[in-house]
């Protein structure tokens, strides 16, 4: 016998999740999204059941799985050594690894990659934007927003127009508001 629960409905992102459940096999997941939108508590038991061939069909996978007999599950690697990973920043760079084999020696080296400059700059606009996030509560309607905290704003948005904008840009300190 199949057995499903509804484990969660997210009605402002339209969707919910399903267990289905049989005896001896693990349990299947789904994730259904309302159609239009709206959610209505019959049709969602409805898309459950018809659903339900999609967990008979794992099932059914599961058991057609045949066995394999590895002739041995153990192996040799070799030498390994693994070079002390780099300080670097990732919104201007980007970690390559490297690994070179020579003989039963295997080495992982790293090399540091910038980003170019449409990237960088994405990523400046990500972390300012970001920034200016944390702060918007003090530029409520109902708060007086103090001229520290006005210049770091402005300091934030006013970043991509510094000289060397997007690969040598000087991050302003909030002020403790």
């Amino acid at each position: 016998m199949v057995t499903y629960k509804i484990l969660q409905v997210n009605t402002a992102e339209a969707w919910a999740s399903i267990r289905y459940s049989k005896d001896g096999y693990a349990d299947y997941f789904v994730q259904v999204t309302f159609g239009d939108g709206v959610f209505n508590e019959d049709e969602l038991h409805v898309e459950a059941q018809e659903r339900v061939t999609e967990a008979i069909a794992y099932w059914n996978r599961l058991d057609s799985d045949t066995p394999v007999t590895l002739a041995s599950d153990t192996g040799t690697i070799g030498n390994v050594t693994v070079a002390e990973h780099p300080e670097y920043d990732p919104m201007t760079h980007e970690v390559n690894v490297v690994k070179t084999v020579t003989g039963n020696d295997i080495a992982y080296t790293y090399n540091l990659v910038p980003l170019g400059d449409e990237v960088v700059s994405s990523n400046i606009r990500f972390q300012r934007d970001d920034l200016l996030h944390h702060t918007d509560s003090f530029a409520l309607a109902d708060r007086t927003l103090s001229t520290a905290m006005q210049t770091y704003r402005q300091q934030l948005r006013d970043i991509t127009d510094q000289d060397g904008f997007p690969n040598n840009v000087v991050w302003p300190t909030e002020p403790i508001d």
